[in-house]
């Protein structure tokens, strides 16, 4: 379980297809004082299995399911990665409950840049879409962030400086993919009402 705060900017420092899957080697520092083979680890969004530690970085599998349902088949050496390490039961939850199970990929449309703020638009799945509430918590790219407006698929967020500073937000463009999570407790309401019709 994640929160959607941000620890740390990584590096994309190796990628080995291993199988259907891939072997994936991220170049960090600040998380690495408490983080061990078997930790959980969101990338980007995505919670991996770190298989192996050193004093540079770390290294996951990414399997061949992952791949396929987010951008992790894309990325490149070189790429900055959103990271963070899994919640503690003693941490304060400063964004909101984060899986680290990546539901679907979106579309950025449009960033607008602002004085105080970014606005950045999201184009959804359609399948995903109705998961997307006015005012709720939506995870991009692994950063806890509040829908401020909503019209059809289209989701607007606005982000303040320090989180565009802090994540890999800063370096979207137009047209790229973002990795999306919708909120876990929409997700198990939305189930529970249908299972009751």
């Amino acid at each position: 379980m994640f929160t959607g705060i941000i620890e740390e900017i990584g590096k994309i420092q190796s990628l080995r297809k291993r199988g259907n899957g891939m072997e994936i080697h991220v170049f960090c520092r600040r998380i690495l004082d408490d983080l061990s083979v078997d930790n959980s680890v969101a990338i980007d969004g995505i919670c991996q299995t770190v298989t192996a530690c050193s004093d540079t970085g770390f290294s996951v599998f990414a399997a061949a399911e992952t791949l396929a349902k987010t951008t992790a088949a894309r990325w490149k050496t070189g790429r900055a990665v959103n990271l963070e390490r899994a919640l503690q039961a003693t941490d304060r939850l400063g964004g909101h409950l984060v899986q680290g199970h990546v539901d679907t990929v979106a579309t950025v449309t449009r960033i607008v840049q602002k004085q105080q703020s970014c606005l950045l638009d999201i184009r959804l799945p359609e399948s995903w879409a109705h998961l997307a509430v006015l005012h709720g918590s939506v995870c991009i790219n692994g950063v806890s962030l509040t829908i401020a407006r909503k019209t059809g698929v289209a989701i607007t967020v606005s982000i303040i400086p320090f989180t565009l500073n802090a994540t890999n937000l800063h370096l979207l463009k137009r047209g790229d993919s973002v990795n999306i999570e919708t909120d876990i407790v929409g997700k198990y309401l939305y189930e529970f009402q249908k299972e009751s019709k």
